[in-house]
């Protein structure tokens, strides 16, 4: 992933005192044990919440920018880089 200056100088205030687990969640809880359980790497050690995918996050990006686009459909993550 790309940072640009300003998205870089705001990261310590997001990462605070975090020193492991993955930096942006999702709503639920990871499976602690299955197929589907994540790696350790991948679940927050204080929540227990697994790694944001980026197809829920492109979701929820696109219905919180769906107001301000002109198309009323929102943007995607790949606009948001450019």
């Amino acid at each position: 992933m790309h940072w640009a200056t300003a998205t870089a100088r705001l990261l310590p205030r997001l990462l605070s005192s975090r020193t492991t687990g993955p930096v942006f969640l999702a709503d639920r809880r990871a499976p602690a044990s299955g197929r589907r359980a994540p790696a350790a790497a991948d679940v927050c050690p204080v929540t227990g919440r697994g790694r944001l995918s980026y197809p829920r996050a492109e979701y929820l990006f696109k219905t919180a920018s769906a107001e301000l686009d002109p198309h009323g459909d929102g943007w995607t993550l790949h606009q948001l880089r450019r």
